[in-house]
């Protein structure tokens, strides 16, 4: 079969499609190049004027969820995993919303940890 066009997680990355957070998945224990997907962003960056949350703070959390869950799973022979976060809304209520990080290779082939709603992928 003959590929007609191609988008690479690299022009994904560019277009804002996907977001690297590579340098604060690594403080909380992937290994690999890690992105969430820009609807994931949006919503980290969706709180509540005035509340004392912060992007960064709720993006490390969401990651750390993440690495926990990969811990915790039993199956080796899955790429996903799917995982609960409570965000604070603009009611300033804790709203449960469900995410799944994605294993898969990058570009060049590589591992790669993609993590969004289930609905992203």
């Amino acid at each position: 079969m003959q590929v007609i066009y191609a988008y690479t997680r690299r022009e994904a990355i560019e277009d804002g499609v996907l977001v690297d957070v590579t340098a604060v998945a690594k403080d909380v224990g992937f290994r690999d190049h890690t992105v969430i997907t820009q609807a994931l962003h949006q919503a980290l960056q969706d709180f509540p004027r005035g509340s004392t949350e912060r992007y960064d703070r709720r993006l490390h959390d969401t990651l750390e969820m993440a690495v926990l869950s990969i811990m915790r799973e039993t199956d080796v022979r899955t790429d996903r995993v799917s995982f609960p976060v409570r965000l604070l809304n603009s009611s300033y209520q804790r709203e449960r919303h469900q995410l799944m990080a994605v294993c898969g290779p990058d570009d060049d082939g590589n591992p790669c940890m993609t993590i969004g709603f289930p609905e992203d992928f």
